[in-house]
């Protein structure tokens, strides 16, 4: 599954709650019963987070190496990437330096896509911290990294 790597821009001036809401987008997939499709439309999970990562890293990348990072297979990305493309939300061209090697960018289109989607999860997180406060959602993320770390070792120790 892909982790999703969202960077969030500064939320007002408290950097506690700017780390927190971090913290809550480069651990987990936000649950809710709004799916991203009726959000962003005819997108899936993969796609808005291989669409975050390159809007990150502003830059160009191979598929091979955005499977090494997102921890997904090379046929999965593809399949992301082939979707994302159409779309015209990324370009593939060869690299100047070694023609075998493909690399990754993101559209201008991507990179607004993208945007759409932190200021929408921004909201979210914003309602949910309004609602339970900022006390409450640091132990709901110390409390789910424990238990992940946990299972993780858990399933190291049978495996």
């Amino acid at each position: 599954m892909i982790k999703y790597l969202i960077v969030l821009d500064k939320v007002g001036d408290d950097m506690e709650y700017e780390n927190v809401i971090e913290d809550f987008f480069s651990k987990f997939e936000l649950q809710t019963k709004c799916s991203f499709e009726k959000i962003f439309g005819n997108f899936n999970k993969g796609e808005l987070g291989v669409l975050s990562y390159l809007e990150k890293i502003k830059g160009q990348i191979t598929s091979g190496e955005l499977s090494n990072i997102l921890d997904v297979s090379t046929a999965r990305v593809a399949s992301i990437l082939n979707s994302l493309e159409s779309k015209k939300l990324i370009i593939r061209k060869c690299d100047s330096f070694d023609k075998r090697k493909i690399l990754i960018s993101i559209t201008e289109n991507g990179i607004k896509l993208t945007q759409c989607m932190k200021n929408e999860f921004r909201k979210r997180i914003e309602y949910l911290i309004e609602k339970i406060g900022l006390d409450n959602l640091e132990k709901y993320l110390d409390l789910t990294i424990m238990i992940n770390e946990v299972l993780n070792n858990y399933e190291e120790e049978i495996c």
